[in-house]
C-alpha cells in the first residue's frame, strides 16, 4: 500500500503518519509537508512497520510535478491548508491559493494516476 499525505506533520498528519502502520502492512508512505508548522519533531521515531518517504515541499508550487509520486499510490490523504478560520478573512488570496487551487492540483494528480483522494 503506497500512501501520499500532504500536510503530513500538521497537527493531523503528524499522528496519522503513526497510525496508519496500525492498519496496513508495511505501508509506504509518502509525506509531503513544507515545514511551515515547523514539527520537525514529527519525523522522529517513526514506526519501525513502515516505509517512510519525507519530502519538504509546498503543495501550491506551480512548478512541482508531482507525477512520480503519484505513480504506483494507492491513496492520497489530502491534508495541506490554512485552518485559521478567524485569520483567514484576513489572508483571502493566500487562503484561496492553498485551500482550493492546491487541493485542486492534488485532485488532478490524483485523477492523472487513478489514485483515490481522502480531503478532511
Amino acid at each position: 500500500m503506497k500512501i501520499i499525505i500532504t500536510g503530513a506533520l500538521g497537527h493531523i498528519g503528524s499522528y496519522l503518519i503513526r497510525k496508519l502502520p496500525d492498519f496496513f502492512q508495511s505501508p509506504e508512505i509518502i509525506m509531503i509537508d513544507n515545514l511551515s508548522t515547523q514539527r520537525y519533531s514529527s519525523l522522529f521515531d517513526l514506526p519501525q512497520n513502515a516505509k517512510y518517504q519525507f519530502i519538504e515541499a509546498d503543495v501550491t508550487n506551480e512548478d512541482a510535478n508531482w507525477d512520480h509520486l503519484f505513480q504506483g499510490a494507492n491513496i492520497a490523504i489530502h491534508l495541506a491548508a490554512i485552518t485559521n478560520a478567524a485569520a483567514s478573512f484576513d489572508h483571502a488570496k493566500e487562503v484561496e491559493r492553498v485551500n482550493l487551487t492546491a487541493t485542486q492540483k492534488v485532485a488532478s494528480a490524483c485523477a492523472k494516476h487513478n489514485v483515490a483522494m481522502i480531503m478532511a
